[in-house]
């Protein structure tokens, strides 16, 4: 299982993703936000992301586990055992 950062950053600012950006800007702005996440979704392997941490705003900060093809069982009983050890559910940004 491989563990890495959700995103690179905080959440961008509203307007930096909108979709009257040049294009050649929005890619390179959503390049470096989602580095980590693309390769399940190109190897179609299981994924989740759970928040571990949160900011001082009180904004979530996204844990990203990349498990082996046909491994979820595997994750969701490791979400289990994190939210049991680390509850995040009651958990909103202030």
């Amino acid at each position: 299982m491989l563990l890495s950062p959700v995103v690179q950053t905080t959440a961008p600012k509203n307007g930096d993703m909108a979709p009257d950006i040049p294009y050649d800007k929005l890619l390179e702005r959503s390049v470096n936000f989602i580095t980590f996440t693309p390769l399940a979704n190109v190897t179609g392997d299981p994924a989740m992301s759970i928040p571990l941490g949160w900011s001082p705003s009180g904004l979530p900060i996204g844990s990203h586990f990349h498990a082996s093809l046909g491994k979820e069982q595997k994750l969701l009983e490791l979400a289990l055992q994190l939210e049991e050890a680390r509850p995040w559910k009651d958990n909103w940004p202030s």
